[in-house]
Order: structure tokens, then sequence, then C-alpha cells
């Protein structure tokens, strides 16, 4: 990497910093920081002797939420609080969670690098690797799920440095560098493992990326007889057990029983969250999501470069089956692996019916893979239209995350947001706009007939609402019982318009306007509502 692109990097950071820490309160934080305090309250109770603290985390309904990037995020968030002053003056507690986005933000941009990193190992294209890094960094959806997004962005960053690390491993062996090298891949390979599975028990599945990358460059590879060389039982047993201990000294609910681990992907497949996802005009649950609910959100949420790239792919696959000799470049065997692994996990997802809600952020993983998938077949097709491609994606991304800010993760592609159908697709389910519409409150709002606010859920506006201002903060009851004036908040889904009351009229909403485009998107309402006037 250049000193030019290292100083450009360091400005991202710089910025992306300060922008992840003033995006306000996300849904996650509370439900995060508080699996967080179960986790540590169970491992400082052991350490101390007292075992209830860690009996309550067995108890505890979320004990499968994995930690393993939470206790450096919390560490970070720690020291970062210690320096800045408190950026939500009624909430402390809020001011340090607000910190975590920081350490998320990093995540982002290390996942940069490491997209940069796999492209240079498919192309050896110095400029197509920068170029679609910079796209990549700057792609509203995942830049806006960098700067808050506490889970999956971590989850995503680990899955990109064990497939890097994937890579070096086969590399390795492909030029027949020393065992000493091997075996240090080998035991960064199961440390990134076990530490990805540590975030979300998802993980499990790359290992059908590290068998697929492993069968198909056997078939490809000239050299098989380096594979039975350097995999041998030793390396195998290597692997296993640092990825056991990593897994097991991150993931604290396996410290009384390591079956749970069994429990843990059983109850995390099928997640028994009983939200509704807008997806093309139909409210699904997880139990109940169609067979094109993965390609659906796909559709809308890649960029029209990476469809190109993607649509691209199985002609470049198919020109690869078809060679008669046998590679020794590791490009090929690479692009294949993971494109076979992601298309084998995506079926997998499908056919499963695994619950997913909020659009596709649980497995968030998949998009920078497609990406770098998209961004190679129109490598191979066309360097001189790819890096064209690549120009003017980043122009289109730059105007794009200024205008979206902070709900760049509402991003529709270049072609969606000209259809008119964006309010068929779910948006603020980060619940962003609830803590914006707050601060409105705060400032434009006299309450003095001091009325009840009524939101769901509470905490995105608990940490931002001033307390002395509005006393009365509650979740959704029956409004048709109230008999006072009150304050009602809606998370909008898609063109609904529904009030609580007909005497409910709307005073403020939270409003981005894509750029390029007619698109209105409306992410939350604050209606005041007046029984006395039905």
């Amino acid at each position: 990497m250049s000193k030019l692109e290292k100083t450009c990097l360091f400005i991202f950071t710089l910025v992306g910093v300060w922008a992840s820490i003033h995006v306000g309160i996300a849904a996650d934080d509370w439900p995060e920081y508080v699996t967080l305090q179960m986790n540590l309250a169970a491992i400082l109770g052991l350490w101390s002797g007292d075992f209830a603290p860690y009996q309550a985390l067995i108890d505890f309904s979320d004990r499968y939420y994995g930690m393993g990037f939470h206790f450096f995020s919390n560490a970070l968030a720690d020291v970062v609080n210690w320096f800045l002053p408190d950026t939500y003056p009624y909430s402390p507690l809020a001011s340090k969670m607000i910190f975590w986005h920081a350490s998320t933000l990093l995540a982002f941009v290390g996942s940069g690098i490491l997209v940069r990193s796999i492209l240079m190992k498919l192309t050896k294209d110095a400029l197509v690797a920068s170029l679609g890094m910079v796209a990549y960094l700057l792609w509203p959806y995942l830049l806006g799920h960098g700067l808050m997004n506490v889970k999956d962005i971590p989850f995503l960053f680990a899955w990109l440095l064990c497939s890097n690390f994937a890579l070096l491993v086969l590399i390795s062996i492909e030029g027949g560098e020393s065992s000493h090298t091997f075996k240090k891949y080998i035991i960064w390979l199961g440390i990134a493992t076990g530490w990805l599975i540590s975030i979300r028990v998802l993980g499990v599945l790359i290992f059908i990326q590290y068998f697929v990358l492993l069968g198909i460059y056997f078939f490809l590879s000239r050299n098989q007889s380096n594979i039975f060389k350097c995999i041998s039982l030793t390396s195998i047993l290597l692997f296993i057990g640092v990825f056991t201990l990593t897994l097991f000294l991150l993931y604290p609910i396996l410290w009384h029983n390591p079956l749970e681990f069994l429990n843990a992907i059983q109850y995390m497949s099928h997640h028994p969250w009983q939200g509704e996802t807008l997806t093309n005009g139909q409210l699904l649950a997880p139990k109940n999501q169609t067979y094109f609910y993965i390609l659906m959100w796909l559709l809308v949420k890649l960029p029209i470069i990476t469809i190109l790239g993607l649509v691209l792919t199985p002609f470049y696959l198919l020109k690869n089956s078809l060679e008669e000799q046998k590679s020794t470049a590791y490009p090929q065997f690479g692009f294949n692996g993971i494109a076979y692994s992601l298309l084998l996990i995506l079926l997998l997802l499908t056919f499963m019916k695994v619950g997913l809600y909020n659009e596709l952020r649980q497995i968030l993983f998949i998009f920078p893979l497609l990406f770098i998938l998209g961004i190679t077949a129109l490598y191979y097709f066309n360097r001189k239209i790819l890096i064209f491609l690549l120009i003017s994606s980043i122009g289109s991304f730059a105007v794009d995350d200024i205008a979206l800010y902070p709900y760049q993760y509402t991003y529709l592609n270049e072609v969606v947001r000209h259809l008119n159908i964006q309010d068929r697709f779910e948006r603020d389910y980060f619940g962003i706009s609830a803590g914006k519409t707050a601060m409105w409150a705060n400032e434009n709002l006299a309450n003095r007939d001091r009325v009840c606010i009524y939101a769901s859920p509470e905490h995105l506006w608990t940490f931002v609402l001033n307390p002395l201002k509005y006393q009365c903060l509650e979740k959704y009851v029956d409004f048709a019982k109230i008999k006072n004036p009150f304050l009602v908040y809606w998370i909008t889904k898609g063109d609904s318009k529904k009030l609580p009351l007909p005497s409910c009229r709307l005073i403020h909403e939270e409003v981005r306007n894509l750029p390029i485009s007619q698109s209105r998107l409306v992410m939350g309402q604050l209606f005041y509502c007046n029984p006395a006037l039905q």
C-alpha cells in the first residue's frame, strides 16, 4: 500500500470515527451492552469464587450471543470515554455506549484493507485492488453499518480475516514455503476462526468455505503432493487445538458445558424473534420467509457494478472449468473457491429457511464477498471498463454518503431508487431516527401539558430525552383507552401512514432524499394525539 493510500485511509478513519460517534444510539447498543455486562459479571464472579453471576448467565435469554468482539470494543470505549466529554448530557451510560461505534468503524476500515488484500490475490493488480478498497469503504450500505452496527460489522471483519488467512495457507502450500510459515498461517487461521464464531455462532459456516477452497485447490493445482505433505495430522490437530482454545476462552457460556455450542447453533439458527421485515411490500416474519427473501434484498442493496460483475461470474467459472491444463496460479482457485462456497452457503440458508430479519444484517458478511467476486469477474472481462465503473461508483457513493448520513444503511442501488418502490422495503430497523426525533423534541416542544411519550423500543429515547422535560416515557399500549393528550413515535414501514387514533396529527418526521432521484425516505414520525378531539 502506497504512502498516499495510507494517508487517505488515515483521514477516512478519523472522519469515520467522528461520524460514528455522532450517528446516534442504535437499537442494538443497549441489548448488546446488557449481554456484555452479564458475561463480564459471570467472569468476575467465577474469578472471585461466586458462581451466582455465572448461573444468571446460564439462565439469560441471550446467553448464546457471542462476546468475542465486545470484550475489546468495551475496553476501547472505556479509554475513549476517559478522554472525551459526555456526548449525551442526560445519560453518561449512553455516552459510553456510543463510543462502541468507534471500534465498529475501525473494524469496518480493517475489512476494507482485507478486501484490498484479497483483490490483490485474485487480480494481482494494485490499481484495481486500491480502487476496489475505496469503492467498498464508500459503499453507503456497508459504511452505514460500519458507523454503528456493533454486532454484524465485527463479524464481517472476522469472516474476511478468516478468508484471507485461508488463502494465505493455500498460497503457502502452492509456493512451497517453509514449514514455519505454513504453521504460522495455520495458527492465525485457528485464532481467527475461533474469534469469528465467538462473535456470532453463524460463523460455523466458514468451514464450508474452507472445505470448498481446499477441494477446488486440490483439483486445480499441479502441486497436489504438497497438500498431503503440509496438511498432515499434526497441522490439523494444531488448527483444532488453537481454534478450540480461542473459542472456549472468548465464549463464556461454554465453560460449564462445551456441548452448549450445539445448543447455540440450534437456537440461533431459528432465533425466536417475533418481528416482521417489510420485503417487497410483504411483512415477513423469520418463520414465514419466502425462498426469494435473500435474492430480493440482494437486488436492491447491491450496487450495479457488483451486479454486473456477478452476471459475468458464471462465464468466468465456466472458462476456468474448461481449461485443460491445471493452473499453478492461485487467483483461479481462490475465485472459484469463494464463488462456490458462497453459493452453497446461500442455498443452505435459503432451503433451511434459517431465521433472518431486518433484511440481511445477520449475513452481512456475504456482501464484501459478492463485491470481491463481481470486481474480479469484471477485471477478467475488461480492465478498462472496470476502472471506469469503479471511479464512477466512488463518485456516486460519496454523493450518497453525504446525502444519507446517518442513514446510509437504507441505501438503495442506482436503479431501484428510480423505480419508486422504496416504500416496499424496510428502512430504519436500527431506529437511528428515534434519537434524532428525541433531540428535536428536546429543542422544539415546550411540553407544558407534561404529556406522555409512547415509543418502541423505549431505550432509543431513554438515553437522549431530557428527563426534566419529559418525565413519562412508555412502550406502546392500547391507545384507545388513553384519555389525556399524548405523543407517539412510529418507525415508518413502507408507505404506511396508519395513525394510532383519528385525532393524531403529524408534528415531525425524519426524512432523507436520495440524490439524483425523486425518492423521499421517511424514517420515523412523531404524532401529537388528543383523544378529546375525536
